[in-house]
């Protein structure tokens, strides 16, 4: 049954950083890399933090009324009940700050929310973020305690989204140099101990064998197709541009989380990311402007009813 009455082919793509932010950025409901079926919902976290970061950083909107939250977030089927609770649980956890104004509540970023959003940025905004940077691989080992098992879950949702897959459990490798020390510096996991190299394949390793073990690609292929599907076509956006650049960017993200950039040669031939990342483009310039211009109307209409 599809989740949106104004595209019934389009939904969510996959069950998609330092302290809460990172985590909540990147992390799966399963700490495994996705191989099964998959919820299409997009939780109402992963559209706020895609608000922000597409229509906020950057930008002279420093605060936002919660009412703007509860109309685009209801464009994509999400309730006030539910907008309002993520709201203050993301306060909770550091990721937003809240302003009170008599009864009127407004939401801005926190320093660390804004950090970890810039981070994430420069693949973001890539116009080729499938394409490997060479033909290196980077193989990573760690363990953390059994005592830290949110430490190890946290661990592994950065690991997912630098693009890592998991060979075995404590065992994972990424294609091209990744920075490792960077991202075990934001676990802060006491205890742990990791070890890195990056490197070719011998002679005689077929890497087709652990390409397929460590991800799975038809599972990466559907939504790569799921999301072509559902934004090519400027008919099956959201009627409020605003909720449709939302959207878009939680998709997106979800999307980069899953596809971490293989060699061409070791993936079925046609391979749809070339044709997401010309889909993804096409639909920022159609509608980025539009949901400038509908935010500002919407904040400025908001502010008159004080």
């Amino acid at each position: 049954m599809a989740l949106y009455e104004w595209n019934p082919k389009c939904g969510d793509l996959s069950r998609v950083r330092k302290g809460e932010l990172m985590q909540a950025y990147v992390e799966a409901d399963s700490v495994d890399p996705p191989r099964a079926e998959v919820s299409e919902r997009r939780t109402p976290q992963e559209l706020l933090l895609s608000f922000f970061g597409a229509l906020v950083l950057d930008h002279d909107r420093a605060l936002v009324n919660a009412r703007v939250f509860i109309d685009v977030l209801g464009y994509l089927d999400v309730s006030e009940p539910a907008v309002r609770a993520t709201l203050n649980r993301m306060v909770r956890t550091g990721l937003l700050d809240r302003s009170q104004t008599g009864r009127i509540a407004a939401f801005g970023m926190s320093s660390g929310m804004e950090e970890l959003l810039r981070q994430g940025r420069e693949r973001v905004v890539s116009s080729h973020p499938f394409t490997p940077a060479d033909d290196n691989w980077t193989l990573l080992s760690y363990s953390v305690p059994e005592t830290h098992r949110d430490l190890r879950r946290h661990l592994r949702s950065q690991l997912m989204w630098a693009g890592f897959g998991r060979l075995r459990d404590g065992l994972w490798i990424a294609p091209g140099v990744v920075d490792v020390a960077d991202i075990l510096a934001r676990t802060e996991a006491p205890d742990a101990r990791a070890f890195a190299f990056a490197g070719t394949p011998l002679a005689g390793i077929a890497p087709n064998e652990f390409v397929h073990t460590a991800w799975d690609l038809v599972h990466i292929e559907q939504q790569h197709r799921r999301f072509v599907e559902c934004w090519r076509n400027p008919a099956n956006d959201p009627p409020n541009p605003v909720a449709a650049f939302t959207a878009l960017g939680a998709d997106w993200v979800r999307l980069l989380r899953s596809d971490p950039g293989l060699p061409a040669r070791y993936l079925p031939d046609p391979w749809p990311a070339e044709q997401s990342a010309a889909v993804h483009d096409d639909a920022v310039k159609r509608l980025a402007g539009p949901a400038e211009d509908m935010l500002d109307h919407m904040i400025l209409s908001y502010s008159r009813r004080r």
